[in-house]
């Protein structure tokens, strides 16, 4: 049986191939770790899912297309992105353990400094930490300003971006590095 056909499509198709193994790894990483809501009325928009998928999924292309098309990504490039994603998913879990509660299965952001109501609250109840969103029934706006609320919010989706757009994109220069180094060998 002839298999060298089979894998010739494959080789041509490679590319291809690598450029959707990012953008799958990119949306997995998207449905399975959410950035927080903000508050509970707010819920998770799918708007802001879709625009983080299609980021994703813009990053993947744009690799794609750019470093594919010249020479291999040198091992340096490849190891910066690499441990760079590794740092910002870690840098995204210890903020969302610094900055958000969960509520009802969901977590949701908190603020650092309570309003006056809240904080009187907190000194009659005092180690109730996180409890304090279920004792106001999720509305964190009730217990920290607004405005806190949406910068940890919004420095929360960012890191969060980064460090899934980085991964989808140390995918990529791994696989776009192990294609044109197969190239090099089957060309030698």
């Amino acid at each position: 049986m002839n298999t060298k056909p089979k894998s010739q499509s494959i080789r041509k198709h490679w590319d291809a191939i690598a450029a959707i193994a990012a953008l799958v790894l990119s949306v997995l990483g998207e449905w399975t770790s959410q950035p927080p809501m903000l508050w509970r009325e707010a819920g998770n928009s799918p708007t802001f899912s879709v625009a983080r998928i299609v980021l994703c999924a813009f990053v993947a292309f744009l690799l794609y297309h750019n470093i594919s098309r010249s020479k291999a990504p040198n091992t340096r490039t490849t190891t910066v992105v690499i441990v760079s994603g590794i740092l910002l998913t870690c840098l995204y879990y210890i903020l969302q353990a610094l900055f958000t509660c969960s509520y009802t299965g969901f977590a949701m952001v908190i603020g650092w400094s309570f309003l006056p109501e809240a904080a009187s609250y907190a000194i009659e109840n005092p180690g109730r930490s996180c409890l304090i969103v279920l004792d106001y029934i999720g509305n964190t706006r009730d217990i920290w300003p607004t405005w806190q609320l949406v910068l940890n919010w919004f420095v929360l989706t960012i890191v969060y971006l980064a460090a899934v757009s980085t991964l989808g994109v140390a995918v990529l220069l791994i696989m776009i590095k192990a294609t044109l180094h197969h190239r090099l060998d089957n060309n030698a």
